[in-house]
């Protein structure tokens, strides 16, 4: 059952206008609740009793989950059991995609959203709202998905329309299945973490912040073992900024010297300078690879 003083407090603000699912029979009119999930319970509160104010601070607050499983199409509810339980659809799905999306600001007009982010795809998506804050859009792998989407482009939009800073992680392609629940939540706890240690981005992909969500999950000590390998030039802020974007650049001299608006023949001149100092050779694939993952460590 919920938490009892948690309806408790709903009930001496909302009255008699709170109900939980276990009250319901066949005379509840449920579409006249809005609906929130919290501890695997769905507590109901009377749409007309709640201001928007009310409606945004009562998600926020109590941290509940804003999926209305009454409320999903037809073709949303399959993958919605995919994602969000341990009860794999009795449909088979295709392959697919995920595109996480995060708002600074609580969202309340979340049909102008809909609208906005379906209308940018050359194909309607599969959207599915976790909070006022956040959600996944799925993207089917099929015939239509030829044409790449710009995902800068999108942020950008979004963020432009909506006035809000909007963050996107766009995840592995993956089958559906058994695993498709945990790997929904890996990516969304590695989009989380990103967003903390990158404040400047506003679209990230899972393949590139992988190394760093992995990192997160190593000890503290094996974190500061890799950071030891650059203890000696971690504050020479330009050479560290130079080979990480020669890494970047995989590895390429001209690619990165161009990125770094500096001549190939100054930006060769500070590789050779860290290979002498740190023992590493950068140029080498998986002396790079430590590299990399001891810059990361760093972030930390």
């Amino acid at each position: 059952m919920a938490n009892q003083s948690v309806i408790d407090q709903l009930k001496q603000i909302f009255r008699h206008n709170v109900i939980i699912e276990a009250e319901t029979d066949a005379t509840t009119d449920v579409d006249a609740f809005e609906w929130f999930q919290f501890k695997g319970e769905w507590i109901g509160v009377r749409k007309v009793a709640m201001t928007t104010k009310e409606r945004q601070l009562l998600t926020l607050f109590l941290d509940l989950e804003h999926v209305d499983e009454r409320s999903l199409s037809s073709h949303q509810k399959p993958w919605h059991q995919l994602l969000f339980t341990t009860n794999p659809p009795a449909e088979e799905l295709p392959s697919y995609r995920l595109l996480h999306f995060h708002m600074k600001e609580a969202l309340l007009d979340r049909n102008a959203f809909e609208e906005a982010i379906i209308g940018l795809y050359p194909y309607e998506p599969v959207l599915l709202w976790e909070t006022l804050h956040r959600g996944v859009l799925v993207e089917p792998q099929n015939a239509q998905l030829e044409e790449a989407i710009a995902y800068e482009d999108l942020a950008e939009a979004l963020t432009g329309d909506f006035y809000t800073d909007v963050h996107l992680y766009v995840g592995q392609i993956a089958e559906a299945g058994l695993r498709s629940p945990i790997s929904y939540r890996l990516e969304k706890e590695s989009f989380d973490l990103t967003r903390t240690l990158n404040t400047k981005a506003h679209v990230f992909t899972h393949s590139h912040q992988l190394p760093l969500f992995l990192l997160s999950h190593s000890s503290p000590e094996a974190r500061e073992e890799l950071q030891l390998l650059l203890s000696d030039i971690r504050d020479d802020k330009e050479l560290m900024d130079s080979i990480r974007t020669f890494l970047e650049c995989n590895m390429n001299i001209t690619t990165a010297s161009k990125a770094l608006f500096i001549h190939r023949n100054s930006l060769q001149y500070r590789v050779d300078k860290f290979i002498e100092r740190t023992q590493l050779d950068v140029k080498s694939f998986s002396q790079a690879v430590t590299v990399y993952l001891a810059m990361l460590a760093i972030d930390f």
